[in-house]
C-alpha cells in the first residue's frame, strides 16, 4: 500500500476528509517552499502538492502562471525541486505529489523522472496535459518505480470518462486550487508569510475533521 493509500485509508477510518494544499515549488524561493511545506504539514495538511514551474503553463490560471514565472526566475527546475523533496523527506511524513506538464518529464526522461522522483520521496505525480490514453511510457515507468500517477477530471467530464480516469488513477483523482498560491504571492517577503499560510491551512482543515454524516459513512462501506 502506498503512502497515499495509507493516508486516505486512515482518514476514511476516522470519517475525515483530506486537505491537499498546493504550492508552486520555488515561489518565492525553494527555501521558502521547504518552510511552507513543513508548516503546512504541521498545521494539518494530509497531502501536499508541489507544482513544478514550466515556461508554457497553458492549463493554469493567472495566479499560478505568475507563481511559475517567479519560481523560474528564482532558479527552480525539475532537479532542484526533486532535491528539495529529498530534503523535506527527513522533516515531513505526509505524502508529496508533484504537479507538472509532460514536457519537463519528457526532457528529463520518463524512466529517469519516475525513478528519481520516487527515490527523492515523491509519492505521486499529476501530469496536467497527459490524458490516460496517452500516458505511456510514463505510466509503466511510474508503476515500476512505485510512483502513483494521478489523472485529472473536469466538471464537464462525462460518466464514461470519469470511470476511465478512476480506473487509471492511483492514489486519488484531481479536481483543483490557487487560494494558497495567491496568499503566498501577497505575503512574499513578509516575516509572517509562513505563519499566515499555516493559519489559513489550519482554518481549512478544521471543518474537514468533523465526522461525515452517518448516511455517508454507511454508503462508503
Amino acid at each position: 500500500m502506498s503512502r497515499l493509500d495509507e493516508t486516505f485509508a486512515r482518514l476514511r477510518a476516522r470519517g475525515e476528509r483530506a486537505l491537499i494544499p498546493y504550492f508552486t515549488a520555488g515561489d518565492p524561493s525553494l527555501a521558502d517552499t521547504r518552510r511552507l511545506v513543513i508548516e503546512a504539514a504541521r498545521r494539518g495538511a494530509d497531502v501536499i502538492e508541489l507544482g513544478v514551474p514550466f515556461s508554457d503553463p497553458l492549463a493554469d490560471g493567472p495566479v499560478i502562471q505568475r507563481a511559475g514565472v517567479r519560481a523560474l526566475a528564482a532558479g527552480a527546475s525539475v532537479p532542484r525541486v526533486l532535491e528539495t523533496v529529498a530534503a523535506l523527506r527527513a522533516e515531513v511524513d505526509v505524502p508529496l505529489v508533484l504537479m507538472t506538464y509532460y514536457n519537463p518529464v519528457l526532457a528529463f526522461g520518463p524512466k529517469a523522472f519516475a525513478r528519481t522522483a520516487a527515490d527523492a520521496g515523491v509519492d505521486g505525480a499529476i501530469v496536467v496535459d497527459m490524458p490516460p490514453e496517452e500516458s505511456e511510457p510514463l505510466a509503466s515507468e511510474a508503476a515500476a518505480a512505485g510512483l502513483d500517477l494521478v489523472y485529472m477530471v473536469a466538471p464537464t467530464s462525462t460518466p464514461p470518462r470519469l470511470r476511465l480516469i478512476a480506473q487509471k488513477s492511483r492514489g486519488f483523482i484531481y479536481v483543483v486550487g490557487s487560494a494558497i498560491v495567491r496568499l503566498v504571492e501577497g505575503r512574499a517577503g513578509s516575516p509572517s508569510m509562513v505563519d499566515d499560510v499555516g493559519k489559513f491551512i489550519a482554518e481549512l482543515k478544521a471543518p474537514l475533521r468533523e465526522p461525515l454524516p452517518t448516511s455517508a459513512a454507511q454508503a462508503r462501506r
